[in-house]
């Protein structure tokens, strides 16, 4: 055999010929100390479970196909750690065309039940986007089955019976995950729907909001404002993940759904709102990509014990009432120099409680509520909306006020006009 050494070239070829034999078949290695090396394989997006859509631009957001979420699929015991690749993002003729769609998401999982059964406080929010947004649809992510959906369409509790005779609410179905790409378990029904809502942002673009986030005033202005994403501050300065609007398939999107995969450890924030907060403060350097609004828009209200008080206790002191047509609506938002000065000049109004806080800034309230007795669901029903006698009361009064009117309630108030 010859001892000739191999020259530089032939070790270049070698060595590029091993990183596409990587490439090809698909995976990578890392290397940690005492570890050794670890192969990754990529993820295969022919696996319609894992990827079938992260790469293709829906066609229409008028009726979605059922969907599998992306770790619906994953079998632990064969589970290698992969790294979600970043999805395709809109070109730049198509950001500056679009607007963010005018189609509403909710997630909301059975969590072990048997049938399809939803609260007051989720039909306070869908009733009250259909009211100010006028979506084209108002799409609810499940796990229900069509059969459990049209069966609370008539054996349903009143909320839920309520909440499906909303006009343009459809259901969509969908498979949750169970793990991340990173081979970790989720294990509370809440994190879970963190990785639901940006999978259906990423791909349809609109208007996500939680179930306790009540809308107060249209956000076509926010929408048609060129921005691909816009969200708000909670206190205490980080982004809420509770609102939050976005054009399909935009970068801050593509990169929280990746994202999320990796660092996600079961704790409460560190996949949502903690890494929401890093990518956006970071990407609002981008020209439209994100535009973040203060904290008065989206979540005046917090967790804290004192806010939470001031939005649910009831001021029993205070007479039950029904305001005057029109006494109880929220300012228009201005749209001129004069307007907005008009708009300044006159924010105190007349027969205002002592305790009545003043939402003319905001486009909904993050009506957070981590009380040991909590205020969801048991004790904020129908009567508690009439009587007027709170801040949250006063302001979702207008909204449910209308869905009595419009015969989807089919109560009456007992209080007297003033």
């Amino acid at each position: 055999m010859s001892g000739t050494r191999p020259s530089r070239a032939h070790i270049v070829a070698a060595l590029t010929s091993a990183v596409l034999l990587l490439l090809i078949f698909g995976g990578y290695y890392d290397y940690k100390p005492g570890r050794g090396a670890r192969f990754h394989p990529r993820i295969d997006l022919s696996q319609p479970q894992v990827l079938s859509q992260i790469h293709s631009k829906p066609e229409s957001t008028n009726q979605l196909v059922p969907q599998a979420q992306i770790g619906s699929d994953i079998d632990l015991g064969h589970c290698s750690p992969t790294i979600l690749p970043f999805a395709d993002t809109q070109t730049s003729s198509e950001l500056s065309n679009d607007v963010i769609p005018n189609i509403v998401h909710y997630v909301w999982l059975l969590n072990g039940h048997g049938d399809f059964s939803v609260d007051f406080k989720l039909f306070i929010s869908a009733y009250s986007a259909w009211l100010y947004f006028r979506p084209d649809t108002i799409y609810v992510h499940t796990d229900a089955s069509a059969e459990q959906w049209e069966k609370a369409e008539t054996s349903g509790n009143e909320a839920t019976r309520w909440m499906l005779s909303i006009p343009n609410v459809v259901h969509h179905w969908i498979k949750p995950p169970k793990y991340t790409l990173s081979c970790r378990e989720i294990k509370r029904i809440e994190h879970v729907s963190d990785f639901v809502r940006t999978q259906q942002l990423y791909h349809y673009g609109g208007i996500y909001m939680d179930a306790d986030v009540l809308p107060l005033r249209d956000v076509r202005k926010l929408r048609e404002s060129g921005f691909s994403n816009i969200v708000g501050i909670e206190d205490p300065g980080k982004i809420n993940n509770g609102f939050m609007m976005s054009k399909p398939r935009s970068a801050l999107m593509s990169i929280l759904m990746s994202e999320q995969h990796r660092v996600f450890d079961n704790e409460w924030l560190t996949h949502s709102v903690e890494l929401l907060s890093t990518i956006a403060y970071r990407l609002q350097a981008v020209p439209g990509e994100v535009m973040i609004l203060g904290v008065k828009a989206f979540a005046p209200s917090s967790w804290r014990v004192d806010a939470v008080e001031a939005l649910f206790n009831p001021h029993d002191d205070t007479e039950t009432s029904i305001p005057k047509e029109g006494k109880d609506e929220l300012p228009k938002i201005p749209i001129g120099s004069q307007d907005t000065i008009d708009y300044w000049v006159h924010r105190n109004w007349e027969g205002r409680a002592e305790w009545e806080i003043d939402y003319s800034s905001s486009y909904v309230i993050h009506a957070f509520d981590g009380m040991a007795e909590s205020y969801w669901p048991e004790r904020v029903n129908f009567e508690y909306v009439m009587a007027r006698q709170s801040n949250l009361a006063r302001a979702v009064y207008p909204a449910i006020k209308h869905a009595v009117d419009a015969g989807i309630i089919d109560r009456k108030p007992k209080a007297k006009v003033i």
